[in-house]
């Protein structure tokens, strides 16, 4: 895909845009309204969680350091105005350093649990997702090039703050 737009949000202050008009407007609310979802915000902590599956037997927990919002708008053909696309990009979540706690996910992957059963600090990365607005309705990419729209999607439950340790 090809970029031809950049708008940087930012979780606290809302987003920003270069070259922003009505229709990117709607991208960057729709993509903070994703991210805020997504992440669970405990005051300047950022987490997700992750039920338990075969691998691990437990909930486990992610916490982020200096998330930092980008959306890029990619384009949108011909053909995709053929198939009702009106808005296509990826929106991502940036990272500098992130660390798991997980009763034995964390162990498993990532070294003995330090203080407070959480793994070391580890150099950060990056999620990814796809946002487009097909025929009036916002979707959200689910990782596997399907989209789902935005209103049914299955997001992780917020992770409690009061349970997460220092």
């Amino acid at each position: 895909m090809k970029a031809t737009f950049v708008a940087v949000c930012l979780l606290s202050v809302g987003c920003q845009a270069i070259n922003h008009t009505k229709r990117n407007s709607e991208a960057d609310v729709e993509a903070k309204r994703y991210w805020e979802k997504m992440l669970t915000r405990c005051g300047d902590r950022y987490f997700t969680g992750l039920p338990p599956r075969e691998v691990w037997k437990e909930y486990m927990v992610t916490e982020y350091k200096d998330p930092s919002p980008l959306l890029v708008e990619g384009m949108v053909t011909p053909t995709d105005k053929l198939n009702g696309f009106e808005w296509q990009g990826k929106m991502s979540m940036h990272f500098n350093n992130v660390r798991y706690s997980g009763y034995g996910a964390a162990e498993a992957f990532y070294g003995p649990p330090g203080k407070g059963g959480w793994s070391r600090w580890l150099d950060g990365g990056y999620m990814e997702q796809t946002l487009a607005k097909i025929n009036g309705q916002w979707f959200y990419g689910t990782g596997n090039n399907k989209l789902l729209p935005a209103v049914s999607y299955p997001f992780i439950p917020p992770v409690d703050c009061a349970k997460v340790s220092q």
